[in-house]
């Protein structure tokens, strides 16, 4: 999905949380990059999650555990997650979230 990167923090369990907006829809939806620390060897996907989130920190301001506004058209790719709470900020009605993060390319932006 091309979606711009709102903005963007570190979660307490070491997850990078975005908060993504699709600009046709003018919907918002959250993603998540896992710790890589609590990626088994066996994960599915496991180079791509981390080579996602190394594009990311790779390319944009460092991340810190207060929300950062973003601001960057990208494309981004992960498994689709249907969330029960759906009282965080940038959720969905419907609790749909990408988690994890499987691929992110920069198109415009930092």
């Amino acid at each position: 999905m091309t979606v711009v990167i709102e903005r963007y923090r570190l979660q307490s369990n070491g997850e990078i949380a975005l908060e993504l907006y699709d600009i046709p829809s003018s919907m918002y939806m959250n993603a998540y990059m896992p710790d890589p620390r609590c990626l088994s060897a066996k994960t599915r996907d496991r180079q791509a999650i981390l080579q996602a989130r190394k594009e990311l920190i790779g390319k944009c301001m460092p991340v810190t555990s207060a929300w950062q506004l973003l601001g960057i058209s990208t494309e981004v790719t992960g498994i689709g997650y249907w969330n029960p709470v759906h009282n965080t900020r940038g959720g969905l009605p419907n609790g749909a979230e990408r988690r994890p993060v499987k691929g992110v390319t920069i198109a415009s932006g930092r």
